[in-house]
């Protein structure tokens, strides 16, 4: 048994400590503070269904540590934040994993933890959280895990046991940079283009406008992934997109979320990353150019121009990042 914290745990961090809780580990969430007590009679439902009771604490300070392991599961936009303070958390031998989607996280990360404690993840579970303490469990997805930016195996060999424990059934991989880019490609196809419309992700497959602009906007930016020499690995990314909206049709992903809750999206660290990037690469991204200023456009109507601009600033000086 481990003890294991999910630090920022919304719908993907509540529902991945209750699975980990099902497992046998003792699991504690750092979450928010409308969260604490529904967390107290969790419920789960969809593709699997659970109910039970979570610790939940607000603040690092709070939190009962060391860990054997901290799992990040934060927006990226939190990253930089929230991964130092929760650091000091970590014990000695622990393994620090990013569960997060966008670009830049393990990077982040490897500020505050040195860089052979740090295992990535991705998974492509659909989860949402449809209120306070109330998780749906709406597409199944594959999760994939391996080491952190310098390559060390030990701590990911550690996130690979913690995430099968789980039932995420992981698959190992020895480099994580061409697969977290290619699920930003995909996210980065999808996300806007949901949160813009409103729709869950099967519209965005059904509707054929829809459909053409995420296919574009997907070109787009493998594009810039061919040019910035990233390895990504083999496959049809189309056929991926279209199978990802398919097995996750019921998902409303986590930014159409953050739009109808009036929160910061994570638009700076998908699209806006591969938008200035394409700028200094000089690789042309004209629609994927025209929904990052339109989703800028939807955050300012709810967050004020100021706050807006501070997020582009907050993510400027970690764009030289290779991972």
């Amino acid at each position: 048994m481990a003890r294991v914290l999910v630090a920022g745990a919304g719908a993907i961090g509540q529902w991945l400590g209750a699975r980990l809780q099902q497992a046998g580990h003792s699991v504690q969430l750092l979450t928010t503070a409308r969260h604490v007590a529904p967390l107290r009679a969790l419920r789960i439902s969809g593709l699997a269904s659970w109910s039970g009771a979570l610790d939940a604490v607000t603040a690092p300070e709070d939190a009962t540590g060391p860990f054997e392991a901290v799992v990040l599961t934060c927006k990226a936009n939190q990253t930089q934040h929230l991964a130092p303070a929760v650091a000091p958390l970590l014990a000695p031998s622990g393994v620090f994993l990013s569960l997060q989607n966008g670009l830049g996280n393990a990077q982040k990360i490897a500020r505050s933890v040195p860089a052979g404690r740090i295992a990535v993840a991705l998974t492509s579970h659909g989860v949402m959280l449809e209120a306070p303490g109330r998780i749906r469990h709406a597409g199944a997805g594959a999760t994939l895990v391996g080491p952190g930016p310098d390559g060390d195996e030990a701590p990911a060999r550690k996130a690979l046991q913690l995430l099968a424990d789980a039932g995420l059934e992981p698959e190992w991989h020895d480099a994580m940079r061409g697969f977290v880019w290619r699920k930003a490609l995909i996210n980065h196809a999808v996300n806007p283009v949901a949160a813009l419309h409103l729709v869950a992700n099967g519209e965005v497959l059904a509707r054929p406008e829809l459909h053409a602009l995420a296919s574009t906007m997907l070109r787009e930016g493998l594009a810039l992934a061919e040019r910035g020499r990233v390895p990504l690995p083999p496959g049809d990314l189309q056929g991926l997109l279209d199978s990802t909206l398919r097995k996750t049709a019921a998902n409303r992903v986590s930014m159409l979320q953050d739009v109808e809750a009036k929160r910061p999206t994570e638009i700076e660290q998908l699209t806006g990353r591969m938008v200035r990037l394409g700028e200094k690469l000089l690789v042309s991204m004209p629609r994927s150019e025209a929904v990052y200023g339109r989703v800028k456009d939807l955050e300012t109507s709810y967050l004020g121009a100021e706050r807006v601009r501070q997020t582009v600033w907050d993510e400027l000086p970690w764009e030289l990042e290779p991972f």
